[in-house]
């Protein structure tokens, strides 16, 4: 096994983990708030994993494309490439969500239900808007499959990269924009004062904020090297922020920067060792199916018990 392919397994372990936690904080909207499992600060934090997944993809673009796009034909491939990784499943799960629209719709017309209830939110706009992948910016709120907002703005990442990659030739053209676009970022956050937001320019700069962590992150990392330990001692510092509330959601971000610097450019750790675990590695590549699958899932089970 290379180095670089072990490296991208055990971040993918680690995005594996992450999107059980962002499955858990949608489980809180379904389950009733005294169930054990997700009545934690802890869960109830988890949306803030959402920012780690950006913070890994940064790293690991910059890490697969930033010397490679070198000409609009370049960017043209790379969109193209990253709308065939993200698009199907992302159109598969968008018919599983008008499917279940169609459902309340029958059953609402069959019953006393209100029909109103059927393509109340998710109305032709919507689906316009997530048939585009633009609905984190076209519309209010949330609508469809709900984890899809940040499918949305992923993709409008790439296409900020790729004009990143295009218009700063030079390596110090490209940190200090880096540099720039994360510090606007966080300074819009911390005004806003939580990060807990999934629509318009705010989500936008969320996403932006990780994104380019992950990219500096790829850059500096090849001429600083940090212990492998130190990012055993932030996991467990950020779990412990998590269920306590002691930091700002701002702060995350650079801290899932810092794990994500440690574990590329350390040695062998045994926290290494634990994300290779076949287990967690097969989480890893599960990962985005999990994450695009769990609401609908969330959603049919009380249904289906209801009508067991």
């Amino acid at each position: 096994m290379s180095g670089q392919t072990e490296k991208l397994l055990y971040l993918e372990s680690l995005r594996g983990l992450a999107a059980l936690i962002v499955a858990l904080f949608h489980a809180s909207f379904v389950f009733t708030p005294e169930t054990p499992l997700v009545a934690n600060a802890f869960v109830q934090n988890g949306y803030l994993m959402v920012d780690f997944f950006f913070v890994l993809s940064g790293f690991v673009i910059a890490l697969s494309y930033l010397r490679r796009i070198d000409s609009p034909g370049a960017a043209f491939r790379f969109q193209t490439r990253r709308a065939f990784r993200l698009y199907p499943l992302h159109l598969v799960t968008l018919a599983a969500f008008l499917a279940i629209e169609l459902l309340l719709w029958r059953a609402s017309s069959q019953g006393p239900g209100d029909p109103g209830l059927a393509f109340a939110f998710n109305d032709f706009g919507a689906f316009l808007g997530n048939l585009t992948l633009l609905q984190a910016i076209t519309e209010p709120r949330v609508t469809f499959n709900h984890a899809a907002w940040s499918i949305s703005i992923e993709f409008l990442c790439y296409g900020i990269f790729a004009l990143f990659c295009l218009l700063a030739r030079r390596p110090w053209q490209r940190d200090a924009i880096a540099v720039a676009m994360v510090v606007l970022s966080a300074t819009l956050l911390w005004r806003n004062g939580s990060s807990d937001v999934t629509q318009g320019g705010l989500a936008l700069s969320r996403c932006v904020m990780a994104f380019f962590l992950g990219v500096l992150v790829f850059r500096i990392s090849r001429v600083v090297t940090l212990p492998g330990w130190i990012a055993a001692a932030v996991i467990a510092g950020l779990c412990l922020a998590m269920a306590l509330g002691l930091l700002p959601d701002v702060a995350f971000p650079p801290l899932f920067a810092l794990v994500v610097w440690s574990l590329v450019s350390g040695g062998a750790t045994w926290l290494k060792s634990l994300l290779l675990h076949p287990v967690l590695v097969r989480l890893g590549t599960l990962s985005f199916g999990v994450y695009m699958w769990h609401g609908a899932v969330f959603w049919l089970l009380p249904y289906t018990l209801a009508q067991a």
